[in-house]
């Protein structure tokens, strides 16, 4: 496993490197709840990601509704990659979709929770 957690006091920077797949999702869960448990913001670095599909997409919202209903933070350190960008463009996750459809029971208040709003 090439992720790291970099440990800063109540604010964690989790670094993912490779293809952030299906074939790795359990692991991905076990890394993103970890960090979670352990500090109040969990900042997301993607520098090394190759690939990355659905699958990570939905651990991604999955971890953010965690951290919402902890009243923790999950943020991304820098823009997102390539890689992933496209997955979220080709997966709908965009702003017109969030609040109307797909993400709606993320957050009543869609333009300052949506994970993929606040970018």
């Amino acid at each position: 496993m090439n992720n790291h957690l970099i440990y800063e006091g109540k604010r964690d920077v989790l670094t993912f490197t490779g293809e952030l797949t299906i074939r790795r999702a359990e692991e991905l869960r076990t890394v993103l709840t970890g960090a979670l448990a352990g500090a109040e913001t969990v900042s997301l670095d993607f520098v090394g990601v190759t690939a990355a599909d659905l699958s990570f997409l939905e651990l991604l919202c999955a971890a953010h509704r965690s951290a919402m209903r902890l009243n923790k933070r999950l943020t991304f350190v820098s823009a997102l990659p390539e890689s992933i960008g496209q997955t979220v463009a080709k997966a709908g996750f965009a702003r017109r979709t969030c609040c109307f459809s797909r993400h709606s029971d993320c957050n009543p208040n869609c333009e300052k929770g949506c994970l993929w709003m606040v970018r």
